[in-house]
């Protein structure tokens, strides 16, 4: 598994939401980036399916124990580093990123 910075992104993104996650709750990715990127946290063993909504019946995708312990010390590590200070990572200034045509 590689921690690439949009992988920790998300990590943290869905930790500090709560720990769960629908494609519509989330604006780092668009639609196949955000499928890939579960897929992937799936296969490592980081997130799991936890359900659908009721509305869209989108999956719903939950942080496992070891996704929840490893995005806490993800957030540790950036409260150490930049100082509690919120950081313009690179995920929110460029937005859902460009998709080929």
């Amino acid at each position: 598994m590689q921690l690439t910075q949009r992988v920790i992104d998300f990590l943290i993104l869905m930790r500090e939401s709560g720990n769960k996650m629908t494609r519509s709750n989330q604006d780092m990715f668009d639609a196949v980036r955000y499928y890939v990127m579960t897929k992937y946290l799936s296969d490592v063993g980081l997130v799991y399916c936890n359900g659908v909504t009721q509305m869209g019946n989108q999956k719903i995708w939950s942080l496992t124990h070891k996704g929840e312990k490893i995005a806490d010390l993800l957030m540790e590590i950036k409260n150490v580093y930049y100082d509690g200070k919120e950081l313009v990572t690179d995920a929110k200034k460029k937005g859902k990123g460009v998709s080929a045509r």
